[in-house]
């Protein structure tokens, strides 16, 4: 039997990410691991936010220097001593900025794929 309990495909894009636990007022930094129509896997070293958090995130965009807004809720989280992996599920972010990241990502994979 198959346990893969993903809608989407997840693709590998390491985008800068800075964010915070809402209305919070430290500012954590990271990268996205993977990027899905619903959510992402970010890794940081300076923070740890739980299961059931709230967070704002802004994330790089892939084709230039400007960083797009979204709202996300840690669905899951990993801790160990250098770093931190969650599993966000994204609430709110512009369409046209994540269909943009998700076309550069699976462009790298199709590209990948065929070399």
């Amino acid at each position: 039997m198959n346990d893969e309990r993903r809608t989407y495909n997840r693709f590998e894009i390491p985008l800068e990410v800075t964010f915070n636990v809402s209305k919070g007022d430290a500012d954590y930094s990271g990268f996205t691991k993977n990027f899905s129509r619903s959510g992402l896997c970010l890794e940081s070293s300076d923070a740890a936010p739980v299961s059931g958090d709230v967070i704002d995130l802004n994330i790089k965009h892939p084709n230039d220097d400007t960083y797009v807004s979204a709202v996300g809720d840690v669905v899951w989280q990993r801790k160990d001593d250098e770093k931190c992996l969650m599993g966000i599920r994204l609430l709110v972010m512009d369409r046209e900025a994540k269909t943009d990241i998700l076309n550069h990502a699976y462009d790298n994979w199709l590209a990948a794929m065929r070399s």
